[in-house]
Order: C-alpha cells, then sequence, then structure tokens
C-alpha cells in the first residue's frame, strides 16, 4: 500500500518512472521504522520500534511471519493510546501470534500482561526485566521482530540481544 501511494504521488508530480522505481528499489528502512539489522551470529532484526498500533503491529507480524520462515522471535511491547479498546486490541495481537509459526514470543508490558493465559510466552512488565532475560538466550540463526509503541523502548532490546 505505501508503494502504491508513492508511486501514485511521483506520477502525479511528474517524477520519471525510472526515478521512482530507483526510489523504491534503493530505499532503506531506518530510525527504527521496519529498520533491518544483521548482527554477528546471522542474527536478523526487524526493529520497528518508533511507534505502534494496532494496523500497525498486525501487519508487521503478517510481513515478519511471511519473510522468515524459520527461528522466528516476536519481542512486542505494549501499544499506548488505544483508550477503552486497549485490552481488545492487545487480544487481537496475542491470538494472531498463536496462529503463527513463531518459535518464541516475548511480551512486554502491563497490556500485554492482562492476557497471560492466553498464549504461552514470556511476559515482562519493563523492558529492563526483558532485556535481563533477553540477555540470557542464545540468538544465533534466529529471526526477530520488535515492535511496539515508543513509550515501551523496545529499541533497547536490540543491546540485550547481542550481550
Amino acid at each position: 500500500e505505501n508503494i502504491a501511494a508513492a508511486i501514485t504521488i511521483g506520477d502525479y508530480f511528474e517524477v520519471a518512472a525510472q526515478k521512482i522505481n530507483d526510489a523504491i528499489v534503493n530505499y532503506i528502512p531506518d530510525n527504527q521504522r521496519s529498520q533491518v539489522i544483521t548482527m554477528p551470529g546471522n542474527i536478523n532484526i526487524i526493529l520497528d520500534a518508533y511507534n505502534a498500533n494496532p494496523t500497525s503491529m498486525y501487519h508487521a507480524i503478517m510481513n515478519f511471519d511471511k519473510k522468515f520462515v524459520t527461528n522466528k522471535v516476536a519481542l512486542l511491547g505494549d501499544m499506548y493510546e488505544l483508550g477503552a479498546d486497549e485490552d481488545a486490541e492487545h487480544l487481537k495481537i496475542i491470538e494472531l501470534i498463536a496462529q503463527l509459526n513463531i518459535q518464541q514470543t516475548v511480551l512486554v508490558g502491563k497490556r500485554f500482561a492482562k492476557h497471560k493465559n492466553k498464549l504461552a510466552a514470556h511476559y515482562f512488565d519493563t523492558i529492563a526485566n526483558a532485556c535481563a532475560f533477553l540477555k540470557t538466550q542464545h540468538f544465533a540463526n534466529h529471526n526477530i521482530l520488535i515492535k511496539g509503541s515508543r513509550s515501551s523502548q523496545m529499541d533497547k532490546a536490540v543491546n540485550a540481544i547481542v550481550a
């Protein structure tokens, strides 16, 4: 959808088709927005910790699940500012994870913790506690999605993974 929008806008402003194509092909996500990080030990991280809402969380998880076949780990932090829908939206994400072939899930925050009985996962109230756990794990040859609202500080997990 984003690529289609970019093409449409480029076309509207009469940008040459080759320039549009080159820009899309050469785009490298950064700034914690679907940023791809390759770490020693063949660890592939998709860091999408700039922000999170139910739609972006759903699409990040689905894209992650499609991109990688095995050794998948999802590190997800709470989504904020959802109002009355908070519980239902966190439960939907947990139910989504339960349907997919993701080998390990780490959930951070009180909002996910309310649903501990719905998914066999590692639940932590803070990113600091999650990082302490992550430092004890061995993630060589793993593919890891890190996603959460900025307030969840999920970006801190990157250093814990390679510690």
